[in-house]
């Protein structure tokens, strides 16, 4: 049998959804995976990455990639012309993609597949509703999602559960024994506003001033912010520069605060001993470590995944309750610990077989290309059986 043929775009700077898939895949008999680097093609709402910058990220990661437009000839790449048996996009939106690498171009010839870049927490009702509308999905063959308590969405029929690739180095590759065992531990807060700098779900302004002076009463305590790459850009689009600036630098000032950027934030999160979040597919994963976090309170409807998550989170909505929540973690009272523990198995989904999420993702790849081998077969053998009748 032929090596089955994987092909995977990608258009952000990020390779979690995938790193151990591609690994397994490079020591693999039967898979072949071509990386292939895309722009980000920009609109009003974010910015252009060059797909030259994507190669180079991915390169410095130790991906192989293809640079999907060849730098003498500026030709764009054809998929076609690397016989792929699936292609995956790093982010279901064709919006962001060159027009080629369009879903509904691609299925003509290949099944298309996705990995979720984050767990779904919320309802696409009201504010989200275009997140459901997405033609993506009417393209997909199948998702591989986390969980299967993600509900109410228009593509449920195609989704296959494989567990939490983005935590497959963390819980299966052992990369977290391996982070904490390099250092003395310092007690962590770590928080994670939302990017999108929208007041129904973001909340950093609102608390920004009241985290300055914790990290200001708490000098042995490590705080840090992680701002998602994409939060600046929001940032200086909503002309709030100067304004950030000022906070950022009170920060700045103080020894045991740290800003986060870059792709390995997971490192830090899970690491962290408090973690604070609106909503967010961070803090689904954090909730896995079973460790106490803290939900900013928004304008949101949880699905049943993230009806469990905040139902077992401290919630804030206001100043008072933000400082409050943080004390008392900080001075252990985390009454919430038992109920954590307890349901850590309804939000995680462990794959059999004691595989890992990216093993158990190619097997499903394997007997799925199988059984279209198998169909493929039945169809030729009717067709030659049809042709013998026609000679008789």
């Amino acid at each position: 049998m032929k090596k089955i043929n994987i092909v995977w775009l990608v258009n952000d700077f990020y390779i979690n959804t995938f790193e151990y898939v591609y690994k397994e895949c490079k020591n693999s008999r039967l898979f072949n995976i071509i990386v292939v680097a895309c722009p980000h093609v920009g609109h009003e709402d974010l910015e252009t990455i060059s797909s030259d910058k994507i190669s180079e990220f991915l390169t410095k990661n130790c991906i192989e990639n293809i640079n999907c437009y060849d730098n003498k000839t500026g030709k764009l790449l054809d998929l076609k012309t690397l016989n792929p048996d699936y292609v995956f996009y790093l982010k279901p939106y064709n919006y962001y993609l060159p027009d080629e690498y369009n879903s509904k171009n691609v299925k003509m010839y290949s099944k298309i597949c996705s990995v979720p870049y984050g767990s779904i927490m919320i309802k696409f009702d009201d504010k989200y509703k275009l997140m459901c509308s997405n033609e993506f999905y009417e393209d997909v063959y199948k998702v591989f999602n986390e969980t299967s308590l993600i509900d109410g969405l228009n593509y449920q029929n195609k989704i296959i559960t494989v567990g939490y690739l983005k935590l497959d180095k963390y819980f299966y590759y052992n990369k977290r024994k391996n982070i904490t065992s390099k250092r003395k531990h310092i007690f962590t807060i770590i928080w994670k506003p939302r990017w999108t700098m929208e007041s129904y779900e973001s909340h950093f302004f609102d608390y920004i001033e009241e985290f300055i002076k914790l990290v200001g009463e708490y000098p042995d305590i490590l705080f840090k912010i992680y701002f998602h790459p994409f939060f600046e850009y929001k940032i200086d689009n909503k002309k709030l520069r100067d304004k950030f600036n000022g906070y950022i630098n009170k920060l700045l000032a103080f020894s045991n605060f740290k800003k986060l950027d870059g792709q390995n934030f997971l490192d830090d999160v899970l690491d962290a001993d408090i973690f604070i979040s609106d909503h967010s597919s961070t803090l689904v994963e954090y909730a896995l470590t079973g460790k106490p976090y803290i939900f900013c309170k928004s304008d949101i409807t949880p699905n049943k995944l993230g009806k469990i998550i905040i139902d077992n989170a401290y919630i804030v909505d206001n100043n008072n309750s933000f400082r409050k929540n943080i004390v008392n973690l900080i001075n252990g009272d985390d009454y919430l610990f038992n109920n954590r523990k307890k349901n850590i198995s309804t939000i995680d989904y462990i794959p059999k077989n004691g595989m890992s999420c990216s093993q158990y993702l190619l097997e499903y790849l394997l007997e799925d290309y199988i059984k279209g081998l198998q169909k493929e077969k039945n169809t030729l053998e009717k067709e030659i059986i049809n042709v013998s009748n026609n000679y008789k």
